[in-house]
């Protein structure tokens, strides 16, 4: 399952929402339900392609790099033990992007999505995704809903 959309929030909101992901963290943080912002609409378009009702808050953070290859999972899980825990699915949102390359790559689906500003890409958490490398402003926020805190944010507690 793989969705990509244009044109996610109205031009009217869009400098808010890329002032809003400006101030989101590097490293994955956990946001309670109540805490989402702009990210609640991301959630929205989401949950019409997966079931998200058990979802009980996301992890969430900005990227200005290209990701090495990996699946979206619970890192504390899988470092301790090798448990491979995976969220409802994952969201990529790039509030802006003004760059060459920094594709975003599907191995395994023989998938390439090319970011742009404004446009989300949604799927299954388990999928293996990278980027290429890019030169210039590649914003792009990561958001994985779970129905469980991750074993890393239940230790900060």
């Amino acid at each position: 399952m793989f969705y990509i959309f244009d044109d996610t929030f109205a031009e009217e909101d869009l400098n808010a929402v890329q002032r809003w992901a400006e101030d989101l963290p590097r490293d994955d943080t956990w946001f309670e339900m109540s805490e989402m912002r702009f990210a609640q609409q991301l959630l929205d378009i989401a949950g019409k392609h997966f079931d998200l009702s058990s979802a009980i808050g996301c992890e969430m953070h900005i990227n200005y790099e290209t990701p090495d290859p990996h699946r979206d999972k619970d890192e504390e899980a899988w470092f301790s033990n090798k448990q491979m825990i995976h969220p409802l699915c994952s969201i990529v949102y790039y509030p802006k992007i003004e760059m060459q390359g920094g594709k975003l790559v599907f191995p395994e689906e023989g998938i390439v999505v090319t970011p742009k500003t404004n446009r989300t890409v949604i799927f299954r958490s388990d999928l293996l995704h990278s980027g290429t490398p890019c030169v210039g402003v590649r914003q792009s926020i990561g958001l994985n809903p779970w129905d469980r805190v991750p074993l890393m944010h239940q230790m900060r507690e």
